[in-house]
């Protein structure tokens, strides 16, 4: 995970959920790896999306349910969906 990788190597971290981390999975996963971030000074933000992302002054200012983040860098790691129409699962 990226956000564990800088976060060791020094990075102030916050991580945006939409619902919550592998809100797809066994609530248990989601639940321990969100403990695993926190532990290593991860902020981790929960039921929070970013409506409005702007560049001002050499920052970042994001827009969200919860109210303002602003940040250094931005890094956008959105979900997928596998195209695994044409296999015929």
């Amino acid at each position: 995970e990226l956000a564990q990788a800088f976060a060791r190597l020094g990075s102030k971290v916050t991580a945006l959920a939409r619902n919550t981390l592998f809100f797809r999975e066994d609530p248990a996963i989601g639940e321990a790896v969100t403990a695993a971030f926190r532990a290593e000074g991860i902020e981790v933000l929960e039921h929070t999306q970013a409506s409005q992302v702007a560049h001002m002054d050499g920052e970042f200012v994001l827009t969200t349910t919860h109210g303002e983040l602003r940040a250094d860098k931005l890094l956008v790691a959105t979900g997928r969906t596998p195209n695994t129409r044409s296999l015929a699962l």
